[in-house]
């Protein structure tokens, strides 16, 4: 788990620019949070061909990119 998870925050920072501010896999798919707009909708766009969700968290002052594994 620890190794997927390396695999995959290594991708994210790759495609979005900057890291993530956190990451939690899931069996369906993952989410992340990211504090700036730009880089969680590089993440969206990367991942598109699958289910994705962009939504902005308010009272976190993240957004949040949720992709589930079809």
């Amino acid at each position: 788990m620890r190794d997927a998870k390396t695999v995959l925050l290594n991708t994210l920072t790759e495609v979005a620019g900057s890291a993530p501010t956190f990451v939690e896999i899931r069996a369906d798919g993952f989410v992340a949070l990211f504090s700036d707009e730009l880089n969680a909708l590089r993440v969206a766009y990367h991942y598109r061909k699958k289910k994705v969700t962009c939504s902005h968290r308010r009272a976190l002052r993240v957004w949040s990119v949720t992709v589930r594994n079809q």
